[in-house]
């Protein structure tokens, strides 16, 4: 078989025996990947031979391969290409990634500001993230009054129904009625709602700001 690739051990200096891992894996300069200690690596050539990846070894490597990485949370393997660039796999030791941890628990607690509201922390954003509405129904219909267009019906999950019908849009939460303003926003108990809807083609698009 020929050999997949000259392998580097570009961190040498912090690699030692019986040290839990991780992985980053760069693209072209960049940082793309990184992963727990308990995946799987493979270095694959463009001839289709594949290296498993041991702990104590890094890659750098131009040209055609890709990376295939086994996930235990994943029913298939994520793939990196590198499209005729560079490649570039970090192993770096525990101790690293407990000083990136440490740095990240020290951030948790800090306040985060997002579409100008502040939240406490970074886990209450994600909370908030979480709850926003998704919507539940989506109807499209010809339009009788308008031939050659669409009506649109979209039911959300905090009680929102918006109706486009023939050139009119008009939206109600809870059984009360809500101002619709512009081409299409919508202020909800839980948020913004900004709708795009296209008559000519039924396209639409919509997105809540919590």
């Amino acid at each position: 078989m020929k050999s997949i690739a000259t392998l580097f051990l570009l961190l040498s200096g912090l690699i030692g025996h019986g040290q839990d891992y991780f992985a980053l894996i760069k693209k072209n300069d960049q940082i793309t990947y990184n992963y727990p200690s308990n995946v799987s690596i493979t270095l694959i050539d463009a001839e289709g031979n594949r290296r498993p990846i041991s702990k104590d070894d890094a890659f750098d490597v131009t040209g055609d391969y890709t990376v295939e990485i086994e996930l235990p949370w994943k029913d298939g393997p994520e793939i990196v290409k590198s499209d005729g660039g560079r490649l570039e796999l970090f192993i770096l030791p525990e101790a690293e990634q407990q000083r990136r941890n440490a740095w990240y628990e020290t951030r948790k607690s800090e306040e985060v500001t997002y579409n100008g509201k502040t939240y406490a922390n970074p886990e209450a954003l994600d909370a908030a993230m979480a709850a926003k509405p998704v919507a539940v129904k989506k109807t499209i219909t010809k339009s009788d009054l308008n031939p050659g267009t669409y009506n649109l019906s979209l039911v959300f999950s905090n009680n929102l129904i918006v109706r486009y019908d023939s050139g009119k849009i008009s939206a109600w939460q809870n059984g009360k009625t809500l101002n619709v303003k512009g081409n299409y926003l919508v202020q909800t108990l839980e948020g913004l709602l900004k709708l795009s809807f296209e008559p000519k083609t039924g396209e639409t698009w919509w997105v809540f700001e919590i």
